[in-house]
């Protein structure tokens, strides 16, 4: 249960950091802001409903390893 949680909460705290996301970019800079945190792209949609079902689809392992070089650049961006 206690890995169950702690994704649970990994998951809750992805959501908080990525929910701006479609604020700060453009629909064409946010495909690559995703991969920039280890996130899938997707193409449709607003840019809200691409962040969302983004974070859908990315699993656990691969939200703990995203390109950090280009995640540091975009952390001091904001």
């Amino acid at each position: 249960m206690t890995k169950d949680r702690d994704q649970l909460t990994i998951r809750r705290l992805l959501s908080d950091v990525t929910a701006g996301l479609g604020d700060q970019h453009t629909h064409k800079t946010l495909t690559q802001a995703l991969a920039d945190l280890g996130m899938p792209p997707v193409e449709e949609g607003s840019k809200r409903e691409r962040v969302e079902r983004s974070l859908a689809q990315t699993t656990d392992g691969r939200a703990l390893t995203p390109d950090v070089e280009h995640t540091r650049h975009w952390v001091l961006r904001i």
